[in-house]
């Protein structure tokens, strides 16, 4: 099923659909990521099929819905080995670490991590959007930084949002409990079913109740939103489905709906959607989306 979408606010009657025809099909993203391992090179990742790849005595397998380290269970003691993996708008892509923890990396986010961990310290740095089930250690506490702050735990299952277009970064967490830091905001403790927002226009580090399901549905291939704008929803979808987003009416980036949808959905079904319940239309060329007033 396609799925449901609801206008909260804007007001508008039932209308007939009005998707322009485009040459270019969108497609929705797919499992796919690119490697970089320590000396530069780049692996493609995300076709059928199984792949090893070694990596400083590290061996690695890969295959279409993820990577997965496999160490000799030694720490290393020298310097770090630091891989990084991208993952395209229109992607999405697991990974799990040397130590166990497992990462599900979001379109348009990049991970960079050591291939293996030195004793004592777990540390990746994150720019975009991943959920990670950190494998637990209380010798070597796990730490996500991000350019918003940084969140630190020993083992749990939490949610990072920090794309740098959006200003702000979101730590949810699923289970367990998780520290959130930053130098100019402070710290906090959160327990499960809270989140921390810290950066533009938040005042310190702002914790919150939430349902966290609606958080963590791009994991399980739903796309949720619970009262976004309708310019927050083209964010993420244009991500998704790699597209540009105009938008011809300032107006209409207030909009504010409500719903789920099956993330692998054609997108024109989506637009079909948002035009029952709004005076909105879309129109596209190639891969760029003009959203303007139905007149």
């Amino acid at each position: 099923a396609v799925g449901a979408f609801w206008l909260l606010r804007g007001g508008g009657q039932e209308l007939p659909p009005a998707v322009a025809e485009a040459e270019t099909e969108l497609l929705p993203g797919r499992m796919r990521a690119v490697l970089v391992k320590g000396d530069g090179e780049q692996v493609a990742l995300g076709e059928p099929g199984r792949r090893e790849l070694v990596e400083e005595g590290v061996r690695m397998a890969a295959d279409s819905s993820g990577l997965v380290y496999v160490a000799d269970g030694a720490r290393g003691e020298g310097e770090a080995v630091m891989n990084t993996l991208l993952v395209p708008r229109g992607g999405m892509y697991s990974l799990e670490l040397e130590d166990g923890t497992r990462v599900w990396l979001n379109a348009d986010s990049r991970l960079k991590y050591p291939a293996v961990f030195p004793s004592g310290r777990r540390e990746v740095s994150l720019s975009g959007e991943a959920y990670f089930a950190v494998a637990r250690d209380t010798s070597a506490p796990f730490t996500v930084r991000t350019a918003r702050g940084d969140v630190r735990v020993l083992g749990t299952e939490f949610n990072v949002k920090c794309y740098a277009d959006e200003g702000v970064m979101e730590a949810t967490l699923v289970e367990g409990q998780v520290g959130l830091s930053d130098e100019g905001a402070g710290s906090v403790v959160l327990e499960p079913g809270e989140q921390a927002v810290v950066g533009e226009g938040v005042q310190g580090i702002a914790v919150r109740e939430v349902n966290v399901q609606h958080y963590i549905g791009w994991r399980e291939n739903r796309l949720s939103f619970q009262g976004e704008t309708l310019e927050e929803i083209m964010q993420v979808l244009a991500r998704w489905y790699d597209i540009e987003v105009v938008f011809e009416d300032a107006r209409l980036r207030e909009l504010e709906f409500s719903g789920n949808l099956d993330k692998y959905t054609d997108i024109d079904s989506f637009f079909r959607l948002f035009e029952l319940g709004a005076e909105v239309r879309f129109e596209r060329a190639g891969r760029t989306v003009y959203v303007r007033a139905r007149r």
